[in-house]
């Protein structure tokens, strides 16, 4: 397209760091302090689901001002089936340029293209007083749910366009966003240390703070943020709308605070990682939830729903290993020295059964999730971390096959680790 000085094209690989910049540029300090909406899309151009013919840039005069790109994934319907569809974003226009009709320009030309490569329908999360403008409705008009969200709580992000008429007809069921936009904080922080300095600020109308200005007054010097679950405050305002679900987290963040300022890491850095990494935080949203009286079920089909995004990110970087030639070599090769660093004797007792060319397996027979847990008076939720091994672990199908037979968190006298050579 080309027409009054501006163009859209596809995207051109010698220009995917400008284009993080761009996108960079646009998100910055909008919903959040910093973004990661430029590592999102750094990191979905290498995804299967990637749709290569509809990402999209925008040129004024050679220079690039906008882009968007499009994703595809699943609507799980309710009789079983599942049915093809796209996601979008991110979606963005240089800063300067908002709010001129650009962004309504992109989105629609883009569209346009996804619907003459005959898909079907596109859902995402957005401002209908936005998108609304090129067609998009609210999803459960169309009898789409959103993945993991109670029927009580607010969907109004949770957007639909028919690009085919007729095409979501009769259909109810669950939509999934494709697992690659679920990225680590902490290698959003790594990345973005390749671009120049931008000053992170906590500032009115952002969706998702570091801190409430009460907390940092208080002098707090950790956030939930920083964690496995960088994504909690974003899923209790989905959950629980804003009034209630800011309160959630903001209760939730300063009972993470008081369990990191009363913990015990042994003077070890592997076991504070652990902790104030993996287990506090969803530790502390377990207590809150039950302290605003969910019933432990309840409870922990939250916390669940949090640390299985934070198991399927680790997931995706254990397929990543298997798909390096002679996977159980190397994994063999160095289990032993990895597992002594990260799960020091201080935490942890392992007893090394085989390693060799066919099969590794210990026994873990004490473990640090497991006494904390306990200590504070909540042994089920252990469970869940025991629950996601078996999800990240997974990630290493076909070359290595994991199992197990029984784990501490569930009762049994050990955590036994099978990792099979397939």
């Amino acid at each position: 397209m080309n027409a009054n000085d501006i163009t859209i094209r596809l995207e051109r690989s010698e220009e995917y760091k400008e284009v993080e910049n761009l996108i960079r540029q646009s998100f910055w300090n909008v919903y959040r302090p910093g973004c990661s909406e430029h590592y999102v899309i750094h990191v979905l151009r290498e995804d299967p689901a990637f749709v290569k013919e509809l990402d999209f840039v925008m040129e004024q005069n050679g220079k690039l001002i906008g882009q968007n790109m499009f994703m595809r994934t699943v609507i799980n319907s309710d009789d079983g089936s599942d049915i093809d569809v796209l996601t979008m974003g991110p979606i963005c226009i240089t800063p300067e340029l908002k709010r001129k009709g650009y962004g309504k320009r992109l989105l629609d030309y883009s569209l346009a293209k996804a619907t003459d490569l005959g898909f079907g329908a596109v859902l995402f999360e957005g401002n209908i007083d936005f998108y609304g403008k090129s067609g998009f409705d609210y999803a459960r008009r169309f009898g789409i749910r959103y993945h993991d969200l109670p029927e009580a709580a607010d969907d109004s992000f949770f957007l639909c366009k028919e690009l085919v008429k007729g095409y979501l007809d009769g259909l109810t069921g669950v939509y999934q966003t494709p697992q690659g936009y679920y990225v680590d904080e902490t290698e959003v922080e790594a990345f973005d240390r390749s671009f120049p300095f931008k000053e992170k600020l906590v500032l009115p109308g952002q969706i998702f703070k570091t801190t409430e200005p009460s907390e940092m007054e208080t002098g707090e010097t950790r956030n939930i943020e920083d964690t496995k679950l960088f994504f909690l405050e974003k899923d209790c305002l989905k959950l629980f709308g804003s009034e209630e679900g800011r309160s959630l987290y903001s209760k939730t963040n300063r009972r993470y605070n008081n369990l990191c300022s009363h913990a015990d890491f042994h003077n070890n850095k592997e076991i504070e990682y652990h902790l104030t990494m993996n287990l506090y935080p969803a530790m502390a949203y377990y207590q809150v939830l039950l302290e605003n009286g969910s019933s432990k079920e309840e409870a922990l089909m939250y916390v669940r729903k949090e640390t299985v995004q934070a198991a399927n990110i680790k997931k995706a970087q254990q397929a990543k290993t298997a798909k390096l030639p002679f996977a159980y070599l190397m994994y063999r090769l160095f289990v032993k020295s990895v597992m002594r660093k990260k799960f020091p004797k201080e935490g942890w007792d392992i007893q090394w059964i085989h390693c060799d060319g066919e099969e590794i397996h210990f026994d873990m027979t004490r473990c640090i999730y497991k006494d904390i847990c306990d200590e504070e008076n909540c042994p089920e939720l252990c469970t869940v971390f025991c629950e996601n091994d078996d999800i990240a672990f997974s990630g290493l199908m076909p070359k290595i096959r994991f199992e197990r037979t029984g784990t501490l968190g569930n009762h049994a006298q050990r955590c036994d680790f099978h990792f099979i050579k397939n």
